[in-house]
């Protein structure tokens, strides 16, 4: 009689792969629970990253007070391209170390949680406006092809998930010394100034788009980025990203 072979079902492959390469920290590599990202400190790590006041015209972290107002103390005196702001948390903890991570890896998991992250932003600050698409912040082709992809572009196809539609309406023109290092909004803001363009066959008449990017620093390259779409003819910018400095620049 011949011998009737096991028959391999996704939940012995599961256990299989627990077994032998067990459930790691996405954020810190300690073991975590099979099928979690993160461990336990982690997720509260990420909770209290995400667990502040954000101003809905720049993302800076504010009081619950301030929150309500239309801008705080940080871009009230600044010319802002930007109508509204939506932002995960502080570039702090776990989500430092996510974004982080998103600017040198692929990781299917990693993207999979960033990409909830975002779209859980999106819902809690845009849900009633309407976004006509969303258009992730351009790198240069040089950092392009060094990296490999676009972080932006990771977040920006995530929000396909609830119904945004992701193009990429901007070009990079120049390459741009990394903001970080520049030190006053004044000096991004100057740094920035004519690298981005609108695509040549790209129409945004009268649309309401949504920049997407990982991080704001000061917000000039966002900002930056919204005056080149209003200039082409966008009737609102909107920008999101996944953290923000927990102190201003």
């Amino acid at each position: 009689m011949p011998i009737q072979t096991a028959c391999i079902t996704d939940e012995l492959i599961q256990t299989a792969n627990a077994v032998l390469w067990p459930s790691r920290c996405l954020s810190c590599g300690e073991p975590a629970s099979p099928g979690q990202p993160l461990c336990g400190a982690c997720w509260e790590g990420l909770r209290d990253a995400c667990s502040d006041y954000a101003c809905p015209r720049c993302g800076a972290v504010v009081s619950e007070e301030a929150a309500k107002n239309s801008m705080c103390g940080f871009c009230i005196n600044k010319k802002l391209y930007i109508d509204g702001f939506a932002r995960s948390g502080r570039y702090e903890s776990t989500l430092r170390n996510l974004v982080l991570m998103l600017k040198h890896s692929e990781n299917a998991a990693l993207i999979k949680l960033v990409r909830i992250l975002a779209a859980s932003a999106f819902q809690n600050r845009f849900a009633s406006e309407r976004i006509d698409c969303v258009c992730p912040v351009p790198l240069h082709w040089t950092r392009r092809w060094a990296r490999g992809f676009n972080q932006a572009g990771v977040l920006a196809e995530g929000l396909k998930s609830i119904g945004i539609p992701s193009r990429t309406e901007l070009t990079r023109k120049k390459q741009t010394k990394p903001q970080p290092v520049m030190q006053s909004y004044s000096k991004r803001m100057k740094n920035v100034r004519g690298a981005f363009a609108v695509k040549r066959f790209a129409d945004v008449r009268r649309k309401s788009i949504l920049l997407a990017d990982d991080v704001r620093t000061s917000g000039a390259t966002l900002n930056e980025c919204a005056r080149v779409l209003k200039e082409a003819g966008a009737e609102r910018v909107y920008a999101l990203t996944l953290t923000v400095p927990a102190g201003q620049i």
